[in-house]
């Protein structure tokens, strides 16, 4: 799980990069801001993809912060079922970009 972590973290912060320089590219060139618009939409889709239990998860994890032991106060489900939740939405994930990618 460390290495889907790594992975993920890797992933997000080259996306970071790259949209920074994109950004900076972007100001004289509309192609970019679209190529840039397009990956963040492919990203969203992919999300929107999971199924609800595992994209609500994912998404209090990740875009709201909350810990996993807040996500079991909010969900009322077990610390395990958060655990497994989070693994499961973060290899599907990885699998629909993968196979946008390829």
């Amino acid at each position: 799980m460390s290495s889907l972590k790594t992975w993920i973290i890797k992933r997000i912060v080259s996306q970071i990069d790259d949209e920074d320089q994109l950004k900076q590219e972007s100001k004289n060139d509309p192609e970019i801001e679209i190529r840039l618009q397009e990956e963040k939409q492919e990203l969203l889709n992919a999300v929107l993809e999971l199924s609800i239990s595992l994209r609500e998860v994912l998404i209090l994890f990740y875009y709201h912060g909350y810990s996993e032991k807040e996500i079991v106060n909010i969900l009322k489900i077990p610390a395990g079922t958060v655990r497994s939740r989070l693994y499961r939405s973060k290899e599907n994930l990885k699998h629909q970009l993968e196979l946008e990618r390829n």
